[in-house]
C-alpha cells in the first residue's frame, strides 16, 4: 500500500477525478493521502477535493523540485 499518491490532474485517458473518485470507493486506497499536481491550481479549491484524499495541491507552474519533497514530508507528518 502507498503511503502517499502524487497524481497529475490531466492524465491520459482518465481524469484525476475518476482515479480519485475510484480509491475513495475502496476502503484499503481510501485513507491514502493525495497529492495533486497541476497547471490547473489556481481553478481548483483544497476544501472541494478534501473528500477525494487530496491534502495538498502542488502548481506545477511554479513548483521547484523540492516542492514535491515538502509536500510528501507535509502529508506524512
Amino acid at each position: 500500500m502507498p503511503a502517499v499518491i502524487v497524481v497529475d490532474m490531466l492524465l491520459t485517458g482518465t481524469t484525476a477525478l475518476a482515479l480519485l473518485h475510484e480509491l475513495q470507493s475502496h476502503t484499503d486506497t481510501a485513507k491514502v493521502p493525495v497529492i495533486l499536481c497541476t497547471n490547473l491550481a489556481d481553478g481548483l479549491d483544497l476544501e472541494e477535493l478534501a473528500p477525494y484524499g487530496v491534502r495538498r495541491i502542488v502548481d506545477k507552474t511554479t513548483m521547484q523540485p523540492d516542492d514535491i519533497v515538502a509536500a510528501v514530508k507535509s502529508v506524512l507528518l
